[in-house]
């Protein structure tokens, strides 16, 4: 009897072509962006993004540790999963990353409309109150500065990895 789980030991046999990952990459709206610590351990959390121009954009607030942490240790992963999109069960992006910290204005415009309309395409009631929301340079109730910040990752390396069955 075959085993069922046998394709998933060699996982490299399944890549996502360009395409693909495109389309995955427009699709999801949301990805794990990891980095280490100052004690070396690794730490992740779910992010927002847009894909733009071969770079992960993500917002956060200035005054996370996560961003003191990749402005000191650029290296970071990503990792972007297709679970809710229409793109297919079980396809995963896994890209080696190097972080650049933007907090000027010019950035933080465009991501928050491009994150806005990615978010809240149908909604244009709530798009519009979104990119309001991440374009304020203080907000008393996020405790500071919110939405100043687009954290751009470069691509250093990709493995995506299709995880199918059969």
């Amino acid at each position: 009897m075959p085993n069922p789980w046998e394709p998933y030991e060699e996982l490299q046999r399944y890549g996502v072509d360009d395409a693909k990952r495109d389309r995955l990459l427009a699709a999801q709206l949301e990805c794990a962006v990891v980095w280490t610590a100052r004690d070396g351990w690794p730490v992740g959390v779910m992010h927002w993004f847009v894909w733009h121009a071969g770079r992960f954009w993500v917002t956060a607030m200035l005054r996370r540790a996560r961003v003191s942490a990749l402005r000191a240790r650029r290296e970071s992963c990503v990792i972007v999963s297709s679970a809710g999109t229409d793109v297919g069960p079980a396809t995963s992006v896994t890209a080696k990353t190097l972080a650049t910290v933007h907090d000027d204005d010019e950035t933080q415009a465009w991501f928050a409309h491009a994150l806005a309309d990615k978010a809240y395409a149908s909604n244009p009631p709530m798009q519009e109150q979104f990119e309001r929301m991440l374009r304020r340079r203080t907000a008393p109730e996020c405790g500071g500065e919110h939405g100043a910040l687009a954290l751009q990752a470069r691509i250093v390396e990709s493995r995506a990895p299709a995880h199918a069955i059969g």
